[in-house]
């Protein structure tokens, strides 16, 4: 009976001992999964990209977006509407309209999207973010703004991260301009889903899907392939000229999934979907921070650091865990009552 009881006692503290550690393994886990959603893809709603935006309410004298400028073209129409009159003046490109038609030489741009600003006062000022003025100075104002709807183009409302985003729902498809670059030109995306989805590239007619494999790695293919899991994808279509036409590359971590050869050079990419899946797009753009970063010696060495980090900090987790486990152990040995029958 005697050895039943300290049996009993000793399975109670083993039974403790257990619960606890399960705490503790939780409370490890828990900060892993943490870090690890911590580095979830999320972009706002200000980089949704739309193809209209309104502006009213407006507290102050001046309103921003983001537009892509196409190689030729018009990049947006601008209509500024007055609260005391009914009278607007709207901004077409590089063309102003009221009581008279008057049209001013742009500055010289290369394709590409550009973060213009729309000052109101006693005068317009239509600008960009490189200081660059689109109307001359002076130009009059005569009402109070009461609204400013921005149009026919593709526009980003606010988004200084570089990281324009479209929801890909259905088999509605997004169109993603391609722009050229001082370095080369490619689309760098992102494409991150909570479901099970199938995305597909369309350029130029031609399609290539991404997918998984039969052995169960993201690939991407001119044929029909699984669908990939609930995740985040970062993938590179890289374009060069080939002998007149261009060729295609469709990388993932630097490694080519797929190439194809084009008769000519898209101006945009389309991206869909499925019936019933839904993903979110992005495109990453090279802003002032990455250009500063372009050969990757620094963002290497920062993104060691930060895997060095995670390391220790989950090392120093599981040696308190141990530690603390170990501590129970001995308290629970030294405390067993031996209990006379």
């Amino acid at each position: 009976m005697w050895l039943w009881l300290l049996s009993a006692v000793t399975s109670s503290c083993q039974c403790q001992q257990d619960v606890k550690m399960r705490v503790l393994w939780s409370l490890l886990l828990g900060a892993l999964a943490t870090c690890a959603c911590a580095s979830a893809l999320y972009v706002g709603d200000d980089c949704a990209v739309k193809d209209t935006i309104r502006f009213e309410k407006l507290l102050f004298g001046s309103v921003k977006f983001t537009a892509h400028a196409p190689s030729n073209g018009s990049i947006f129409t601008a209509k500024v509407a007055c609260d005391s009159e009914h009278c607007s003046v709207t901004l077409h490109r590089f063309h102003a309209s009221g009581k008279e038609s008057v049209t001013y030489p742009a500055p010289a741009v290369s394709e590409s999207w550009i973060e213009f600003h729309i000052k109101f006062g006693k005068t317009y000022e239509l600008g960009d973010a490189r200081s660059r003025l689109w109307i001359p100075e002076g130009f009059g104002l005569k009402c109070d703004v009461g609204s400013i709807d921005v149009s026919e183009g593709t526009f980003v409302a606010s988004c200084p991260q570089g990281t324009p985003k479209w929801e890909v729902e259905g088999e509605r498809c997004a169109r993603v301009p391609v722009s050229a670059s001082e370095y080369e030109r490619k689309l760098d995306l992102s494409l991150a889903s909570r479901y099970f989805f199938r995305p597909m590239f369309v350029l130029d007619g031609v399609q290539v899907h991404l997918g998984t494999s039969e052995r169960r790695a993201v690939a991407a293919s001119g044929a029909r392939l699984s669908p990939l899991p609930p995740s985040t994808q970062r993938v590179v279509l890289s374009f060069a000229p080939d002998g007149g036409k261009v060729s295609v590359k469709v990388l993932m971590a630097g490694e080519m999934l797929h190439t194809l050869t084009l008769r000519r050079e898209p101006r945009e990419v389309e991206v869909c979907g499925e019936e019933k899946t839904k993903f979110m797009l992005v495109l990453n753009l090279e802003t002032k921070q990455t250009k500063n970063e372009r050969g990757g010696s620094t963002s290497k060495r920062k993104l060691m650091m930060e895997y060095v980090l995670g390391g220790m900090g989950a090392l120093v987790v599981m040696l308190v865990a141990c530690l603390a486990a170990s501590l129970v152990r001995r308290s629970h040995a030294n405390q067993v009552p031996l209990i006379p029958f």
